[in-house]
Protein backbone atom coordinates (compact mmCIF):
# COMPACT_ATOMS: atom_id res chain seq x y z
CA UNK A 1 0.00 0.00 0.00
CA UNK A 2 1.80 3.01 -1.26
CA UNK A 3 0.29 6.23 -0.63
CA UNK A 4 3.23 8.98 -0.93
CA UNK A 5 4.48 8.19 2.25
CA UNK A 6 7.84 6.47 1.48
CA UNK A 7 11.14 8.38 2.75
CA UNK A 8 8.72 10.33 4.97
CA UNK A 9 9.08 11.50 8.42
CA UNK A 10 5.74 11.31 10.18
CA UNK A 11 5.32 12.82 13.95
CA UNK A 12 2.24 11.68 15.65
CA UNK A 13 1.47 12.44 18.91
CA UNK A 14 -0.89 10.31 21.33
CA UNK A 15 0.77 7.47 20.40
CA UNK A 16 3.46 6.57 23.34
CA UNK A 17 1.66 4.23 25.15
CA UNK A 18 -1.62 2.30 25.11
CA UNK A 19 -4.20 1.66 22.49
CA UNK A 20 -2.48 5.14 20.75
CA UNK A 21 0.86 3.45 20.95
CA UNK A 22 -0.55 0.01 19.81
CA UNK A 23 -2.75 1.13 16.37
CA UNK A 24 0.37 3.58 15.57
CA UNK A 25 2.55 1.30 15.24
CA UNK A 26 0.40 -1.39 13.68
CA UNK A 27 -0.44 1.25 11.06
CA UNK A 28 2.86 2.40 10.48
CA UNK A 29 4.27 -1.33 10.05
CA UNK A 30 1.59 -1.58 7.21
CA UNK A 31 2.15 1.05 5.73
CA UNK A 32 6.35 0.09 5.99
CA UNK A 33 7.13 3.22 7.33
CA UNK A 34 9.86 3.13 10.44
CA UNK A 35 9.03 4.35 14.00
CA UNK A 36 9.79 5.03 17.36
CA UNK A 37 8.05 6.21 20.27
CA UNK A 38 8.71 8.66 23.57
CA UNK A 39 6.50 9.62 26.37
CA UNK A 40 6.71 13.38 26.47
CA UNK A 41 4.25 15.88 28.25
CA UNK A 42 3.39 17.78 25.64
CA UNK A 43 1.43 20.27 28.04
CA UNK A 44 4.26 22.03 29.01
CA UNK A 45 7.17 23.76 26.42
CA UNK A 46 10.23 21.22 27.27
CA UNK A 47 7.57 18.46 26.88
CA UNK A 48 7.73 19.18 23.27
CA UNK A 49 11.12 20.37 22.09
CA UNK A 50 11.55 16.85 23.54
CA UNK A 51 9.14 14.97 21.24
CA UNK A 52 10.68 16.67 18.30
CA UNK A 53 14.17 16.57 19.21
CA UNK A 54 13.82 12.70 19.62
CA UNK A 55 12.25 12.48 16.77
CA UNK A 56 14.50 14.19 14.53
CA UNK A 57 17.42 12.39 16.17
CA UNK A 58 16.34 9.04 15.45
CA UNK A 59 14.45 9.47 12.43
CA UNK A 60 15.34 12.80 10.94
CA UNK A 61 12.54 16.23 10.94
CA UNK A 62 9.64 15.08 10.95
CA UNK A 63 7.94 16.12 6.89
CA UNK A 64 4.15 15.88 8.74
CA UNK A 65 2.58 16.32 12.07
CA UNK A 66 -0.68 14.56 13.25
CA UNK A 67 -1.14 16.53 16.83
CA UNK A 68 -3.45 13.58 18.08
CA UNK A 69 -2.67 13.51 22.28
CA UNK A 70 -5.10 14.24 24.59
CA UNK A 71 -6.41 12.16 27.31
CA UNK A 72 -10.24 11.91 28.30
CA UNK A 73 -11.33 10.90 31.57
CA UNK A 74 -14.55 9.28 32.68
CA UNK A 75 -15.22 11.69 35.06
CA UNK A 76 -18.15 13.97 35.75
CA UNK A 77 -17.66 17.02 34.97
CA UNK A 78 -18.78 17.89 38.35
CA UNK A 79 -16.44 15.81 40.09
CA UNK A 80 -13.35 17.33 38.22
CA UNK A 81 -10.69 19.35 39.50
CA UNK A 82 -9.30 22.28 38.11
CA UNK A 83 -6.11 21.38 37.92
CA UNK A 84 -7.11 18.53 35.58
CA UNK A 85 -9.37 20.57 33.06
CA UNK A 86 -6.19 23.44 32.95
CA UNK A 87 -3.55 20.30 32.11
CA UNK A 88 -6.25 19.08 29.33
CA UNK A 89 -6.33 22.68 28.38
CA UNK A 90 -2.46 23.43 28.01
CA UNK A 91 -2.41 20.41 26.24
CA UNK A 92 -4.81 20.44 23.54
CA UNK A 93 -4.74 23.99 23.05
CA UNK A 94 -1.06 25.32 24.11
CA UNK A 95 0.84 22.15 23.12
CA UNK A 96 -0.64 21.54 19.96
CA UNK A 97 0.16 25.09 18.68
CA UNK A 98 3.48 24.71 20.56
CA UNK A 99 4.47 21.46 18.40
CA UNK A 100 3.11 23.12 15.66
CA UNK A 101 5.37 26.32 16.09
CA UNK A 102 8.64 23.54 16.97
CA UNK A 103 7.69 21.69 14.01
CA UNK A 104 6.78 23.84 10.71
CA UNK A 105 10.26 25.17 9.95
CA UNK A 106 11.87 21.66 10.12
CA UNK A 107 9.17 20.71 7.84
CA UNK A 108 9.60 24.02 5.78
CA UNK A 109 13.71 23.82 5.20
CA UNK A 110 13.23 20.17 4.34
CA UNK A 111 13.86 20.03 0.03
CA UNK A 112 10.60 19.82 -1.57
CA UNK A 113 8.29 19.94 1.56
CA UNK A 114 4.99 21.09 1.86
CA UNK A 115 3.34 22.40 4.74
CA UNK A 116 -0.10 21.13 5.17
CA UNK A 117 -2.17 22.41 8.87
CA UNK A 118 -5.45 20.21 9.30
CA UNK A 119 -7.79 22.44 11.49
CA UNK A 120 -10.00 20.47 14.13
CA UNK A 121 -13.36 20.86 14.71
CA UNK A 122 -14.65 20.84 17.81
CA UNK A 123 -17.85 19.41 18.60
Amino acid sequence: MDRGLAGKVALVTGGSRGIGLTTTLAELEQLKVPATSVSANLSIGHGCRTALDHCTRLLGPPDILINNAGATSNTPISDLLTDTIDDARNLKLSGYRRLAQLTIPTCASKAGARRQQRRRCWR
